[in-house]
């Protein structure tokens, strides 16, 4: 049975399956974006602290509310966003912040190479450095056909393979709510 709760931020309703413990957010009136669902949850939960690895362009760090925003992206694209104030990979990015263990954030999103391997490093790197309740949200996990997930990328529209990471994830982690959106 779904219970259905209605919460009033962005015209927002939020479904929770409570057979499944997955959360899935509708809108009705216009798609649901991905800063749209990140504002969401530093509003609910007061969150300070921001990480976007793989800003790109910078569409979505520019529209998250945090007090305190990083973004990570080497620029590899020939683009580095004005946001980005670690030009470099992730790793590159994590190999300096794993020295200082007090360096937290409240919610990381994960949008950078999609790969499976290069995923599944930035969610346990983020882990190191998330606060506790915090958030980490990944992109692209659902992808709109087989062609768009294979690894290299042989289409336009393409999401890569972090689905794979994901489900690596959940299941040697039950202990951590995990969904997807």
């Amino acid at each position: 049975m779904i219970k259905k709760i209605f919460k009033k931020i962005i015209g927002i309703e939020t479904y929770v399956d409570n057979t499944n413990d997955f959360e899935v957010i509708r809108n009705r009136n216009s798609e649901i974006k991905r800063y749209h669902i990140i504002n969401y949850l530093i509003s609910k939960y007061d969150l300070k602290s921001y990480l976007e690895i793989g800003v790109l362009k910078g569409d979505n760090i520019r529209k998250i509310i945090a007090p305190k925003k990083d973004g990570v992206d080497p620029g590899s694209e020939r683009h580095v966003a004005p946001e980005v104030n670690y030009r470099m990979t992730s790793d590159d990015f994590f190999k300096i912040i794993n020295k200082q263990p007090e360096v937290k954030y409240d919610i990381v999103f994960i949008d950078g190479l999609h790969h499976a391997d290069q995923v599944r490093k930035d969610i346990y790197n983020s882990l190191l450095h998330l606060s506790p309740g915090g958030f980490i949200i990944l992109h692209d996990c659902n992808p709109v056909s087989y062609d768009s997930q294979l690894v290299p990328r042989k289409t336009i529209v393409w999401n890569g393979d972090p689905w794979k990471a994901y489900v690596e994830f959940k299941g040697q982690h039950p202990e951590l709510n995990c969904c997807v959106i």
